[in-house]
């Protein structure tokens, strides 16, 4: 919706990447309290929590945004619900799904974001070019509010507490750390790319509409090779940090091909190929990630996602200033360095060395009212 905010709000290139920076940026400051939050009160309770303010995040957007900063209040206010729904729903999937589906499972939940991307790309020019976008992030509140009666009414409990999981363990804080660094680097890879993506295109003469319908193709790809991904790692217990690295590399590569795209069959086919490698890691390394913390799995992807939602703040915030004050191409290279650094920093997690996981000795089911 870019190009048709910044056209009726009246704001720059650097603005919005700031807008979205700062929603991210609420994220990664409350992702590690959440996670920790999550293991305490169970994480369909936590999933219900961050529906309701998603909902209030996005009628505010569809009725009360007349300005950048009504823009960006709404948008910080959608960085609270992303912050407690990323380990809420971890959670649930690691508790809930057998270890041999957990790939094609995490695979299915982190597609999400590129499942965010299609229905953007198709509102694009079926709604928001025709009825306004606020329309669009109408339509979304009522989904949202929808989706809270879906969610079971039903919370987890760990019988161990997770502080006392994540303390003391070097080599296991290291590879944490690591995987932090590697979530940011390929975040602001991805938030960088769908922010300008249609912008991106729409320099390049190509119609916003087509633009759009170019961004829902890449993102239904991503959600399609996350789940196959993970469905396939699920098969191979050897799957593991390295085969990360190579998906990352491989989106590095074809970011090149989408910078220097100019024509339609181009961009689309390395939009697809950008989608099904670099786009598609969260499922696999969200599994290997629960593999490696079995027994607080809210609270290590927690301190994970501050590290994601930091690659949010970064990405948009550079590739925009980028785009403003040097060249779209300029961008490009920033989100193809940024996923190339993610290849690397997951290669260093991949030879941290770290003692079999440990299993939680039990686990408690309560209802919640």
């Amino acid at each position: 919706m870019a190009v048709l905010i910044r056209s009726d709000l009246g704001f720059s290139e650097t603005a919005l990447g700031a807008t979205v920076s700062i929603g991210f940026l609420v994220a990664a400051l409350g992702s590690a309290p959440a996670g920790l939050l999550v293991e305490r009160i169970g994480g369909f309770l936590g999933m219900r929590i961050a529906l309701a303010v998603t909902v209030v995040s996005l009628m505010g957007l569809g009725t009360a945004a007349v300005s950048w900063w009504h823009l960006t209040g709404f948008l910080a206010l959608a960085g609270l619900g992303m912050a407690l729904g990323s380990p809420a729903s971890n959670q649930v999937v690691a508790l809930v799904v057998p270890p041999g589906r957990q790939g094609a499972a995490f695979g299915l939940k982190t597609s999400a974001a590129p499942a965010a991307t299609l229905i953007a790309g198709a509102l694009l020019p079926l709604v928001a070019v025709r009825y306004g976008w606020e329309w669009s992030f109408r339509l979304m509140a009522l989904a949202a509010l929808v989706a809270v009666g879906l969610v079971p009414r039903k919370l987890l409990r760990p019988a161990i507490r997770p502080s006392h999981r994540l303390r003391g363990r070097p080599p296991l804080m290291g590879r944490l750390g690591l995987l932090a660094l590697t979530a940011g680097f390929a975040n602001a890879a991805s938030t960088g790319m769908a922010a300008f993506y249609v912008e991106s295109a729409s320099r390049k003469c190509i119609d916003a509409g087509v633009a759009g319908a170019l961004l829902t193709v890449g993102a239904a790809t991503g959600i399609g090779a996350r789940v196959l991904w993970g469905w396939w790692a699920d098969r191979r217990a050897w799957f593991g940090w390295w085969h990360v690295a190579g998906m990352f590399s491989v989106g590095a590569l074809a970011v090149a091909g989408v910078a220097k795209a100019a024509s339609i069959l181009p961009l689309a086919l390395f939009t697809v190929v950008v989608f099904g490698s670099g786009w598609a890691w969260p499922g696999v390394f969200m599994m290997r990630a629960v593999g490696d913390f079995p027994a607080t799995p809210a609270a290590a992807t927690g301190i994970i996602a501050v590290g994601i939602f930091t690659g949010g703040v970064v990405g948009p915030l550079v590739v925009g200033a980028l785009v403003e004050h040097l060249s779209m191409n300029a961008g490009w290279v920033a989100i193809g360095i940024s996923m190339a650094l993610a290849a690397l920093s997951v290669s260093a997690a991949a030879l941290v060395a770290h003692p079999p996981p440990e299993r939680p000795t039990s686990w408690q089911a309560t209802p919640s009212g």
